[in-house]
């Protein structure tokens, strides 16, 4: 037993510690991304973006309803008007302080677009511009129609909830809802010329997806010209981006809502 272990011990530690031993190292480098799929990636991020903004711009409005629909709770409405106060001047109160926090928020919206360098929303004077404004349209239409809605509800949480339940039916659920009716042949005229014509606009929160969208993805359209142009053979020369309003994101997964 002692031979048999000591030779064991031996021969274990000779080659342990010997120069017999051998290692391998392997690294790997993928090939780099070419500038059209860096261009996908980034529209596809993008697109997400323009989705998940409408998430929390559902309770902005709701948060100012609330004064109103408590001061009617209160009585608080019905004595400021007793004891004289204009109605004009009340609601004009209401909707300058509410301009100017919305203002905040559309600022600091902005300027998470700027520190995160989503360059489609915000790099440059025009896309600024442009992110700037249709957030600001929102704002005009959603906060006024928010008040209109608030007349229906007696209670003030009742009235915050139900408002972030219909801006978020009509922003988040819309703009999903019609992605995939235009990704089905049998339903994607029906949403092209009545719905999106008639029946979306109407929405303050689907207007502002369906515009984050279409900015989302106008610096990717002059690469992608020939993927989504139905028939093109191939980039040429004379080869036209198609226009942001004919394009949808099953373009991104291999052609066009029409093909």
């Amino acid at each position: 037993d002692g031979g048999a272990d000591g030779g064991a011990d031996g021969g274990a530690d000779g080659g342990a510690d010997g120069d017999g031993g051998g290692s391998a190292s392997l690294w790997a480098f993928p090939l780099p991304r070419t500038a059209s799929e860096q261009q996908v990636a980034s529209a596809i991020l993008s697109v997400f973006v323009a989705l998940f903004v409408l998430i929390p711009f559902s309770f902005v409005p709701a948060a100012f309803i609330v004064p109103p629909v408590r001061e009617r709770e209160d009585g608080a409405h019905e004595l400021q008007l007793v004891s004289g106060a204009s109605a004009v001047a009340l609601w004009l109160a209401h909707w300058t302080f509410d301009a100017l926090a919305y203002a905040l928020v559309e600022g600091a919206t902005l300027g998470v677009f700027c520190a995160f360098g989503r360059a489609e929303f915000t790099g440059s004077a025009r896309n600024f511009a442009g992110t700037a404004a249709l957030f600001a349209a929102f704002g005009l239409a959603a906060i006024p129609l928010a008040a209109l809605l608030s007349r229906g509800f007696r209670s003030h949480s009742a009235a915050q909830l139900g408002i972030v339940a219909i801006f978020f039916a009509t922003g988040f659920t819309l703009v999903v809802v019609d992605f995939v009716l235009a990704a089905i042949a049998s339903t994607a005229r029906v949403n092209r010329v009545v719905l999106q014509v008639g029946i979306y606009p109407l929405f303050p929160a689907y207007c502002l997806g369906h515009g984050l969208f279409r900015m989302s993805i106008r610096g990717v359209l002059a690469q992608l010209a020939p993927a989504l142009a139905p028939g093109s053979g191939g980039a040429g020369p004379g080869a036209r981006a198609p226009s942001p309003a004919a394009v949808t994101p099953c373009a991104f997964a291999g052609g066009s809502s029409s093909s």
